[in-house]
């Protein structure tokens, strides 16, 4: 359905791996991309570009049958995906242990009947479509639950207190990966600004997506991020042990914490064990 040689190639294609946890170089050797040349890239996310339509194609048939069989007006529809997909980016193919905007951050439409449309600039997860859901169809939240309903969201109306000019919703996301062909953990932590990646059989991770949105600097051990690092780490410590995440344990002694207390954002220490 494309031509491969209009498809433009990644800006992270130019990553190298430097500084990066060894498993990612492993796995770009394990789907043989390092022997992939310009030409064979621009085929393979050609190929990927015509999935993606036919999928399209698909939804379009669903919404359809929804006007034809007249169920259009009380029908919310919620479209996403549970994972992105290399194709490239970073030399990478498929999914995997490597926790980059390709793959993390996944399309999320959202469409009830009355809401007017519009676009929503803030974090959500997968996990909020449970008590969205509910909430739709009138149902209490099940307990207990991890999610928040989106449906404030989609009203446009923001809480007391609150811009009019700011979206509703958390200031960060925290994500988990437990392995993809191999055991391996991983957990990350994303604000408006920057991402920490903790690997406990790797390289942690600390990205500045203002100044690096392909996320190809790892900057974690970079001294000048010493201060945003330390914080990222003990809000993404202090969010594993609310939800009862064994990955707290390994924080606990593999990563910049310290010594059983860390500074708050006021400035006052506050006990983290």
């Amino acid at each position: 359905m494309y031509a491969p040689e209009q498809v433009p190639l990644p800006e992270s294609m130019a990553e190298t791996f430097d500084g990066k946890p060894e498993v990612q170089r492993r796995y770009s050797e394990y789907w043989s991309a390092d022997h992939f040349d310009a030409d064979a890239w621009r085929r393979l996310i050609a190929a990927y570009w015509g999935y993606v339509t036919m999928i399209d194609v698909q939804i379009g048939r669903l919404l359809s049958a929804l006007r034809e069989l007249d169920l259009w007006d009380d029908t919310a529809v919620i479209f996403t995906a549970d994972h992105g997909e290399f194709t490239g980016a970073h030399r990478l193919n498929d999914k995997g242990p490597a926790m980059y905007e390709d793959i993390y951050r996944i399309p999320g439409i959202v469409r009830v009947p009355g809401a007017p449309p519009r676009t929503v600039d803030a974090f959500a997860t997968l996990i909020d479509l449970n008590p969205t859901i509910l909430e739709l169809a009138g149902l209490p939240p099940q307990e207990p639950c991890d999610g928040t309903s989106l449906l404030p969201l989609l009203s446009g109306a923001p809480s007391e207190g609150r811009d009019e000019g700011r979206d509703e919703g958390r200031d960060e996301v925290v994500t988990e990966f437990h392995g993809h062909h191999f055991p391996y953990s991983q957990r990350m932590i994303r604000d408006r600004r920057h991402k920490l990646v903790f690997n406990p059989e790797g390289v942690h991770e600390l990205y500045d997506l203002d100044g690096d949105p392909h996320e190809l600097r790892n900057l974690y051990a970079v001294p000048a991020y010493a201060e945003v690092r330390r914080d990222l780490t003990v809000r993404l410590y202090r969010e594993l042990l609310r939800r009862g995440d064994p990955a707290y344990t390994w924080m606990s002694y593999m990563a910049d914490i310290g010594e059983g207390r860390a500074p708050d954002v006021d400035g006052v220490a506050d006990d983290v064990t």
